[in-house]
């Protein structure tokens, strides 16, 4: 008997702690509190609640993707990854790891395919790197293709081949969406665009999963810092050679041409061939309907 009044008061106890710590969280719907609290208590309503509120403003992009990734748990998460994979192996392709990378920034990725999704009359994806894209973009109800394309090396073979079967007519004249998961040289990028330009698209527009001025930015400035380290190899860094005018003045050479990465230089001078960049990171958070539409998904499963 004493048992379980005790058990009862227990309940009572966390009811009332679950309810304030729900209080506090609809009192700082714009923090990270708010995101603690509501995770602390399953609460899916609240941390809707801090999505909608942080979505409509641009530097609050940080607390939509925390409380969306509380609001899909490990196990939804896993039906969804699930469903990729089967649709991954469909295409003919086994199932790799690198992948779940991609999946735990979902948030942002599916965020940028329904936004512009509706924009294109065909989507097609470079096989590994940049099916997931293409997945949720298919999700979202573009009608894709998958390739197999590669020209990474200069001093090795370029190929391309069809995974899916096309017809000339779904692209020509069309707006065309290529996806990939990030460029480097852009060899293969350019290779694919060129390819795809004989079927005579009306628009052709890459999309990315990680923002190319930081990849394509992290390797200009490991170039550079291998330059710098084989031209003067006792300095650690050019602020090393500041009483030596003329070292100095070659080290600010070096650094100097780092280029710059904007989107419209990129695709002027690394991007040839296409209309439009689009990358994960570019889009805010103003229209959050493909939440349900997942959270539906989810559910059916």
């Amino acid at each position: 008997m004493i048992y379980k009044r005790f058990i009862k008061k227990l309940i009572l106890a966390f009811d009332i702690m679950e309810e304030r710590i729900n209080e506090i969280g609809f009192k700082c719907l714009e923090s990270r509190d708010a995101v603690r609290a509501f995770s602390a208590t399953n609460n899916k309503k609240g941390l809707l609640k801090v999505i909608e509120a942080a979505g409509k403003k641009i530097d609050k992009k940080y607390l939509v993707e925390e409380a969306f990734d509380s609001y899909f748990d490990a196990e939804n998460k896993f039906k969804f990854l699930k469903s990729f994979r089967k649709w991954y192996s469909d295409k003919g392709f086994e199932y790799v790891t690198p992948h779940i990378i991609s999946f735990s920034n979902l948030c942002k990725h599916a965020n940028m395919a329904h936004r512009i999704a509706g924009n294109y009359d065909i989507g097609i994806g470079i096989a590994k790197g940049g099916l997931f894209l293409t997945y949720l973009f298919d999700f979202f109800g573009l009608e894709t293709r998958v390739i197999e394309a590669h020209a990474h090396k200069e001093d090795e073979p370029k190929t391309f081949k069809w995974v899916d079967r096309i017809d000339n007519l779904k692209i020509k004249d069309k707006k065309v969406i290529l996806f990939e998961d990030d460029i480097v040289s852009g060899r293969t990028a350019i290779y694919v665009a060129e390819k795809l330009r004989e079927y005579e698209p009306e628009q052709l527009d890459l999309a990315l999963i990680h923002d190319p001025n930081d990849i394509m930015g992290d390797q200009f400035q490991r170039d550079a810092d291998s330059k710098f380290k084989k031209e003067f190899p006792k300095a650690r860094n050019p602020w090393d050679l500041k009483d030596q005018p003329e070292s100095s003045a070659r080290a600010n050479e070096i650094y100097a041409e780092i280029p710059d990465l904007s989107d419209e230089k990129i695709l002027k001078n690394y991007l040839k061939g296409y209309n439009h960049l689009h990358y994960s990171d570019k889009f805010d958070y103003s229209n959050l309907d493909w939440i349900k539409k997942i959270d539906e998904f989810i559910k059916n499963l």
